[in-house]
């Protein structure tokens, strides 16, 4: 096996590893901590994060526009130009975290007005304080976690993530328990923080010996700031997908319902984190393959067919046993309506299936081209939710939301067509003719599950709970190998099982 590949296998395993492993430690904590806190100061904490999540901004995209500057110097093994990148980018994430702090305390003062309905009493200013010393020591340390990623060494990274996150969760649970204080609980993130980021930066140096710091380059510097002044649009669309809705929903609703909505978001967040974990180590490869300028077409169409297995195989028994399982987690009161859920289940899906153009568009360095669209769809999302949150309430942002995220698909997918794949408009709209097929294909297996289920009706219940779940992905993945039994995915795994190439 190429060793790319094998790095790819690795990587995925990890990153699975360690998000799995989240995930538990996500459900359990955030349980205790609304049993031992309450909601109301879970939506505080939550819309605090929304908040501070815009000062991370002053990032400007940068990660994105090194990871994409490293590709060449790693292949040519050039060690005197990967120090001189790297340099660079110790001395922005410095000067961001000192950005971040002065900011954040020149927001104390009009903490009233930007948490509109939220009493800025001592704890609401501790936990904002925390968090933004939280967000400074990420900064510090963390900027070599980059060149473990594009040189296909992240689980590096995720093995000392998954060995501190273990370790500061069961200290949160004990001192939720004990001190039934939020206060402990934040000190324990920045704690998590700091030790995992000092543990990465020694791994790193022992990795790469030939790291060292050099004169700041300021040529190097001009050439990424012209990619950054793009990118950073995409960081503000992310914010806007992000953060705002729990914005929007804390001045509009009040933070109790930005807790609602965040039971569901937070389990699609750990599912996307899933697919992300596991897919998320091709991008290097993708990378590679495009400098190489070989087999661009295929990897796109084998990586999208990936992506519609995955968006279906998660997508179908969430919406089928949501519902079931927050009524198994926080109880039924913490039940959203049916429209939400559809909602909630429509961004996930396709948050998952336009991911490749997002990459191949990125792998390309095509950060210019997609500035404006990303404007575009950030916009969007917050007109039409801030418009119809007035009239739908909670389902009118969710609204607003998937009809940004079902612009920038098309938008994205037609600069990659265009300018990466190279490929005439006649394919262009085969591959919306194909998503079309593929989300009728999953409307349709999803209406047959949930007959089934509604047929045999049986009690919730955590073993009924695990029966449909693997009933649900069984029954998925047996429809999706005979409906795309003829697709080059379906083929390769075929050949890779009767050991071809």
């Amino acid at each position: 096996m190429n060793e790319k590949y094998k790095k790819f296998l690795i990587n995925s395993a990890s990153s699975f590893l360690y998000q799995m492993t989240n995930t538990v430690l996500v459900l359990i904590t955030r349980g205790i901590f609304i049993y031992y806190i309450g909601v109301e100061i879970l939506g505080i904490n939550n819309t605090v994060a929304s908040l501070i999540s815009a000062f991370s901004l002053t990032e400007l995209g940068f990660q994105g526009v090194i990871i994409y500057n490293l590709y060449k110097p790693l292949n040519d093994k050039d060690y005197g130009k990967i120090n001189k990148i790297m340099t660079v980018y110790r001395n922005i994430y410095r000067t961001i975290a000192l950005i971040v702090l002065v900011v954040g305390i020149c927001f104390v003062p009009i903490l009233p007005i930007l948490l509109k309905g939220i009493e800025i009493n001592e704890t609401v200013l501790s936990i904002y304080i925390l968090q933004i010393i939280n967000v400074c020591i990420s900064y510090l340390l963390s900027y070599k976690r980059t060149l473990l990623y594009a040189d296909n060494k992240d689980y590096y990274s995720k093995f000392v993530d998954m060995f501190f996150r273990i370790i500061t969760n069961i200290l949160k649970i004990l001192a939720v328990i004990y001190t039934k204080s939020i206060i402990a609980y934040l000190l324990l993130d920045i704690a998590y923080t700091a030790l995992s980021n000092v543990l990465v930066h020694i791994w790193c140096n022992k990795l790469f010996s030939f790291l060292k710091a050099t004169k700041f380059d300021k040529e190097i510097f001009k050439g990424m700031f012209n990619d950054v002044k793009n990118v950073f649009f995409g960081k503000v669309s992310g914010y806007i997908y992000t953060s705002t809705d729990n914005l929007v929903i804390s001045s509009i609703l009040g933070p109790k319902f930005v807790t609602l909505l965040t039971n569901y978001t937070s389990l699609v967040l750990q599912l996307k984190n899933i697919v992300n974990s596991l897919l998320y180590p091709i991008v290097p490869v993708i990378g590679r393959t495009i400098a190489g300028e070989s087999n661009i077409k295929l990897m796109f169409n084998i990586y999208t067919q990936v992506r519609y297995f995955f968006a279906g195989i998660l997508t179908i028994p969430t919406f089928i046993l949501i519902d079931d399982f927050i009524c198994m987690w926080l109880g039924k009161t913490f039940v959203l309506s049916f429209l939400l859920k559809v909602l909630l289940i429509a961004d996930f899906y396709i948050t998952i299936v336009y991911a490749p153009c997002y990459e191949f568009n990125n792998s390309k360095g095509l950060f210019s081209l997609e500035k404006n669209i990303m404007l575009l769809g950030a916009i969007t999302n917050i007109v039409t939710s801030i418009i119809l949150s007035y009239i739908l309430r909670i389902e009118g942002v969710l609204i607003g939301t998937v009809i940004s995220q079902i612009i920038l698909w098309i938008a994205r997918s037609y600069i990659c067509f265009k300018n990466v794949l190279e490929i005439d408009l006649k394919y262009y709209f085969s591959y919306w003719l194909s998503n079309f097929k593929n989300v009728l294909f999953n409307i349709i297996v999803l209406v047959i599950i949930l007959s089934l289920k509604n047929i045999i009706f049986i009690d919730i219940s955590i073993s009924n709970f695990i029966f449909w779940g693997i009933a649900s992905v069984f029954l998925f993945t047996i429809s999706f190998f005979i409906y795309y039994k003829k697709t080059d995915l379906i083929k390769l795994c075929i050949n890779y099982v009767k050991g071809g190439k």
